[in-house]
């Protein structure tokens, strides 16, 4: 198979997600369970995104990674950080339908860290670079699935330099998407 990856369908998903940003109140971001450096480093790339625009946004983690333990710390210890990580019965209590719902590092629904997130009247983003699975999350209003990428975070810093020079990364988000 040939890679079927543009740079124009990179800055279509990146316009697109920014529309979407703007039309909502908050963003809420999860991955898959026990967090990996790719679901942490874009979900913060996506997070800065929100936070460009003015939007609250919010990182579900269940738990993390063994391998992840230092890098999460460091990124929690930023008081720009403090209330961004929530639990999944935390995101449940504050999803509604003026969120837009983003997952990440993952399109399968069993292996999400609040699949019942999904059953809220909410818009749905997917971002992804596995291989296509069959239990694939449907009802999005926006997916960039791209199995020839290397990592998740690969597909947001793609997304990134689209975006408005408004969007400015911190270190410690730059840190975790590079990891």
């Amino acid at each position: 198979e040939t890679e079927k990856r543009t740079k124009v369908r990179s800055r279509i998903i990146a316009l697109s997600f920014k529309e979407l940003v703007e039309e909502s109140d908050k963003v809420i971001i999860m991955g898959h369970k026990s967090a990996d450096m790719d679901l942490l480093g874009a979900a913060l790339g996506l997070a800065r995104i929100a936070q460009s625009f003015f939007k609250k946004a919010y990182i579900v983690i269940d738990e993390q990674n063994r391998n992840t333990e230092a890098l999460f710390q460091k990124t929690r210890e930023d008081k720009e950080y403090t209330d961004v990580f929530i639990s999944p019965s935390q995101a449940e209590m504050i999803i509604d339908s003026r969120t837009l719902l983003t997952i990440v590092d993952t399109h399968r629904e069993s292996l999400l860290s609040a699949p019942e997130l999904l059953k809220a009247n909410t818009k749905i983003v997917l971002i992804d670079h596995h291989r296509k699975g069959a239990d694939f999350i449907k009802n999005t209003q926006l997916t960039f699935h791209e199995p020839y990428a290397s990592s998740t975070s690969e597909l947001v810093v793609e997304m990134l330099q689209y975006l408005d020079d408004k969007v400015k990364l911190k270190r410690i988000e730059a840190e975790n998407l590079y990891a």
